[in-house]
């Protein structure tokens, strides 16, 4: 069942839409295994869009981190408040995993109010929520400031994210002290393909 409706949601992704197929998936929301509410909290989102926004009710009282995160996930396609306000509430999960299904969530909404949460996610502490969450400072002097991160993955974000504002020459000298200061073969191959995969 849960496969089924993953791949129902995927087929979603690229244009497949069916009213059976959403019916279908969004009654399974309340399935006793929460990998099958996960699979159709995605699908019925990818499959319903507008339609899902008025099902949210059917997750107001879910607790489990997986089903939350696949809802995350899913609420990436379901434009309107209703899936935007659902988005910044898991956001704030006590769950990392949820917060960063939530944060790649809002990264792809095109609400002012999205991105500005996405930017104050900078100061999570989850690493990969930070990192997630990067693409949404444009200030050159708060990305610099982000190059002392402790994490790697942060790091290397804030580079991309740095080139893509002041262009590679502007921020050479910055790549280049971070390259010099990397802790590991891993970190330097990281930021010098953030520096040259960002055209600018």
């Amino acid at each position: 069942r849960a496969a089924c409706a993953r791949a129902l949601g995927d087929a979603a992704r690229h244009g497949y839409a069916g009213r059976a197929a959403y019916w279908e998936v969004v009654k399974r929301v309340a399935d006793r295994d929460e990998r099958v509410r996960a699979a159709a909290a995605f699908a019925s989102a990818a499959l319903g869009r507008e339609r899902f926004a008025r099902e949210l009710f059917r997750l107001r009282k879910e607790t489990s981190p997986v089903v939350l995160a696949a809802l995350a996930e899913g609420l990436a396609f379901v434009p309107g408040p209703e899936a935007l306000a659902r988005l910044v509430e898991l956001a704030r999960h006590a769950d990392p995993a949820v917060r960063r299904a939530a944060i790649a969530a809002l990264g792809s909404r095109p609400e002012a109010d999205a991105r500005a949460l996405l930017a104050a996610a900078i100061g999570d502490d989850d690493p990969v929520v930070r990192a997630r969450a990067v693409g949404a400072v444009d200030d050159p002097d708060a990305l610099r400031a982000l190059l002392g991160d402790d994490d790697d993955r942060v790091r290397a974000a804030a580079v991309a994210q740095l080139v893509a504002r002041v262009g590679r020459a502007g921020a050479a000298a910055d790549a280049a002290a971070l390259l010099a200061d990397a802790a590991s073969p891993a970190e330097r191959a990281a930021v010098a393909g953030a520096w040259l995969a960002t055209r600018r």
